[in-house]
């Protein structure tokens, strides 16, 4: 090969050429097994936060569902008897009534959708874990790669 040292015309053949192939495949090997270690515990680590996640969006979702059932389901029956009440016992005129009554339920329900989402998005918090270590995962794949290539010696192991 051309980079390989000529002894009487020939390629070396002996036991360093060897050892060289051997250690870049073992540096290889190597790399390869950190990366399927690095990808299993990122797995472990999502379906913890996934698992995590889900049992704290169940009441979010919940939540929410209500605040929408309440807006289109019940609404019309019970604004409709709290709007004739406010016109027989307040005197208010029938445009008057109907109008605080729907802007009354329209704040409710807001403020369910609203709390529903927030808890929601506290749910999906946990995942900031798992994302972090994501990213620093793939920048220390970066770097062993580029090591790898440019023949850096301070090539960091995975424990």
């Amino acid at each position: 090969m051309a980079g390989q040292t000529t002894i009487n015309g020939r390629p070396e053949q002996g036991p360093a050429a060897e050892s060289a192939a051997a250690g870049v495949g073992r540096n290889v090997s190597g790399l390869v097994h950190d990366l399927i270690s690095l990808g299993e515990l990122q797995c472990q680590l999502m379906a913890c936060n996934f698992r995590e996640g889900i049992a704290q969006s169940r009441l979010s979702v919940v939540l929410i569902v209500c605040g929408v059932l309440l807006a289109l389901g019940a609404v019309p029956v019970v604004l409709l008897g709290i709007g004739w009440s406010l016109i027989a016992y307040i005197s208010l005129t029938q445009a008057e009534a109907f109008l605080v009554v729907g802007l009354g339920a329209l704040c409710i329900a807001a403020l369910a959708v609203w709390w529903g989402w927030k808890r929601s998005q506290a749910a999906w918090a946990t995942f900031t874990g798992s994302r972090r270590e994501l990213v620093e995962n793939l920048n220390w794949v970066k770097r062993a790669l580029q090591e790898q290539s440019g023949g850096d010696t301070s090539r960091r192991r995975w424990n």
